[in-house]
């Protein structure tokens, strides 16, 4: 099991174990901070996990434990995928992708809030002077809601939506062009992010890379711990 801390992890044998890097020590030296929002500054992945289940509710279809299980574990396309082949949904692929969107845009305008500490560390790096640049693969209209409502527009300097570019964050275009953007290289910079294929893929440009605990995303913490410099749970290291 991956164990917190801001050193860096690796992977042998299944377990995660510390090495001498410390990420506290690196974010002193770098003056460029890149942070996912969903599941690493936003609480937001309960509404991504249980929006199936309540677009299925809508139909009256009651999914076996299994399917249940495996609808709460997929991330959002893979979910509308296994509900296709599992469901009779009897409207096409694309509805229902678009109403699954609209109800998860619902919940950013009312219910995502900032995780435990994660205001705490935006104002910390405030301080600090540090470029800050929000990296997501949501979309442009739901992390506005949230933004706004929690009042932590301010405290980014940049919001990069990757679907507004036509990429993902599972390739390193965006990263790329966020660097040349921002104006620094992979080694100036920090990566903050939950889940795995953004680690690897920033990992891979040379940026370094902090995996933030998440529930929802425990499943994968091979991939995790393979894929970061460090992890953390709750921040509190780099307030001190």
């Amino acid at each position: 099991m991956c164990r917190p801390g801001a050193f860096s992890l690796t992977e042998k044998g299944g377990e995660c174990y510390h090495m001498p890097m410390n990420a506290t020590e690196k974010m002193k030296i770098s003056p460029c901070i890149l942070l996912d929002l969903d599941g690493t500054i936003l609480d937001s992945m309960s509404i991504w996990r249980t929006a199936p289940a309540a677009l299925l509710a809508r139909r009256g279809i009651e999914p076996n434990a299994e399917q249940a299980r495996v609808l709460r574990c997929v991330r959002f396309r893979a979910a509308v995928d296994y509900m296709m082949e599992q469901f009779d949904l009897s409207v096409p692929r694309d509805a229902v992708e678009n109403e699954m969107r609209a109800m998860i845009q619902g919940g950013y305008r009312r219910t995502v809030f900032p995780k435990a500490g994660a205001e705490a560390f935006l104002q910390m790096l405030r301080r600090r002077g540090k470029r800050v640049a929000a990296v997501t693969d949501n979309d442009a209209a739901a992390i506005g809601y949230a933004l706004a409502h929690n009042g932590l527009a301010k405290y980014f300097d940049s919001v990069y939506c990757a679907p507004s570019y036509g990429m993902s964050k599972q390739t390193p275009e965006i990263f790329e062009l966020v660097l040349s953007r921002e104006g620094f290289r992979a080694a100036d910079c920090m990566l903050f992010d939950d889940a795995p294929w953004p680690l690897q893929t920033a990992k891979s440009l040379g940026i370094f890379t902090v995996a933030v605990e998440e529930p929802f995303s425990l499943h994968e913490r091979a991939a995790i711990c393979a894929a970061a410099d460090a992890w953390t749970t709750d921040y509190s290291e780099f307030l001190q």
